[in-house]
């Protein structure tokens, strides 16, 4: 709406999925010639492990002291990131040579350069996966299969079939449907089809980088499957990723700007309401044609955003232009004035001016663009707390006289009070804290788009 401001009400936040159970669940991959079957069933920081579902028992171990980095998670389930002295890896596991096989990968690139998925080791003649800066996907072992640019895209989970023929010919799907698995490959001809001795998973080798980004699930057959089992392993994937059928969806850009409370620092996650806002988006996504995808200046995993700690109304009116212009985002979360309201030398009048200029700002920089304003929570200090009660109105005020399409949403509203535990500090957001953010970010973004 133009130059008013909504207020979303009380919230209900939506349930969870029942898990998939482990080796099976409602669905499971096709059994013919599954010879290794990995998920990460024990991905902690320092003792990583993902155990081997499939025939030949090959758990994948840490190889080094360095501790794998825990990755966004996937559809809500664990995923890894790699690190280039932190691979998972399995020295015995082995595929003869010019043997057919084929592997499937549940992948989100959080950046797009030479990255490395996962390593066949061996001879010079193996299949390995990686991803290059411009989003083309190779299996490449000495001869370089690779699809077209842009068949990989930042903070999108993708689900990959590579095929191994065992002749030196093979194929990459992309697979975002059950029919999408045996159908219109992304890149078909030579690929290297020597011994697979070995494997290492997210690491770095000579030619590329580690992975960058999430490895949530493996599966490996010594024969190249045939009849249903394509589609019947594709379905379990799907049901188990949803988020890999939205590849070819239309990305709607978030921009979350603001100061430490954006940022995540002293907040409980890490990442604030950012990770639990990108959850209830990646449970049910903003139409059945559109996703979220974040954007900021500051890179962070798929959550990518503009919150810098310590920002003042002010100083985020400095550099909030420059965001526009970086990012083009589609819709603006903006949350600030908590630190003007921590300044002793605090003043509503020239606050609400600030706040003012914030926004014109932004609407010079952008005259369509969605902006979800979120009024300054609770602070437990009470002089703090009493300017954040004063400066919320006028936010409200300058909001109403504001030209731009602007959607007011209120943490008290979904339950965060004063000295009510929803901080860690009295300032950023603990669990419950971040629970009450996104719950009306989400509903603010729903509305305002």
């Amino acid at each position: 709406m133009n130059g008013s401001a909504s207020r979303i009400p009380k919230l209900i936040r939506r349930g969870g999925r029942s898990p998939v159970v482990r080796g099976g669940g409602p669905l499971a991959p096709a059994q013919t010639a599954l010879k290794n079957w990995w998920q990460p069933s024990g991905l902690t920081v320092g003792t990583s492990t993902w155990l081997d579902d499939g025939t030949e028992g090959a758990t994948l171990t840490q190889a080094f002291a360095n501790p794998v980095t825990m990755g966004i998670p996937i559809d809500g389930r664990q995923a890894m990131s790699g690190i280039a002295l932190s691979a998972l890896e399995n020295a015995t596991t082995d595929i003869a040579a010019a043997a057919p096989r084929e592997s499937w990968i549940v992948l989100r690139p959080d950046d797009l350069s030479t990255q490395l998925a996962f390593d066949g080791l061996a001879g010079t003649n193996r299949n390995t996966l990686f991803v290059n800066a411009t989003g083309a996907i190779r299996g490449n072992a000495g001869i370089t299969l690779a699809s077209a640019a842009g068949q990989a895209m930042e903070h999108r989970a993708i689900l990959l079939r590579v095929v191994v023929n065992g002749d030196g010919s093979g194929a990459i799907y992309r697979v975002a449907s059950v029919a999408g698995a045996t159908s219109s490959p992304i890149a078909s001809g030579a690929i290297g089809s020597g011994r697979w001795a070995g494997i290492t998973l997210g690491s770095s080798n000579t030619g590329s980088f580690a992975w960058l980004g999430e490895i949530a699930e493996v599966l490996r057959y010594s024969a190249v499957l045939t009849g249903s089992d394509p589609a019947t392993t594709a379905a379990y994937l799907l049901a188990k990723y949803p988020s890999a059928a939205k590849f070819t969806r239309t990305p709607v850009y978030l921009n979350c700007i603001g100061d430490s409370i954006t940022q995540g620092q002293f907040s409980e996650s890490g990442r604030s309401y950012r990770l639990k806002l990108f959850t209830a988006f990646e449970t049910s996504d903003i139409s059945p044609t559109e996703t979220i995808i974040y954007r900021g200046t500051t890179e962070d995993r798929c959550l990518d955003h503009d919150g810098v700690s310590g920002d003042t109304i002010a100083e985020v009116d400095a550099r909030v232009a420059a965001s526009i212009s970086a990012n083009a985002p589609d819709v603006m979360v903006l949350l600030v004035g908590t630190n003007d309201c921590q300044d002793a030398g605090y003043d509503g009048p020239t606050a609400q001016a600030a706040y003012a200029s914030l926004l014109a700002t932004i609407h010079t920089a952008d005259a369509t663009l969605p902006i979800v304003v979120v009024l300054v929570p609770p602070l437990t200090n009470t002089t703090h707390n009493a300017r954040v009660n004063d400066l919320n109105p006028r936010i409200e005020t300058a909001v109403a006289a504001a030209a731009s399409t602007i959607t007011v949403v209120d943490p008290r509203d979904a339950g965060w009070t004063t000295g009510a535990g929803y901080t860690t500090d009295g300032v950023h957001p603990n669990d419950a804290g971040e629970t009450a953010l996104s719950t009306v970010i989400e509903a603010g973004i729903r509305a305002a788009l």
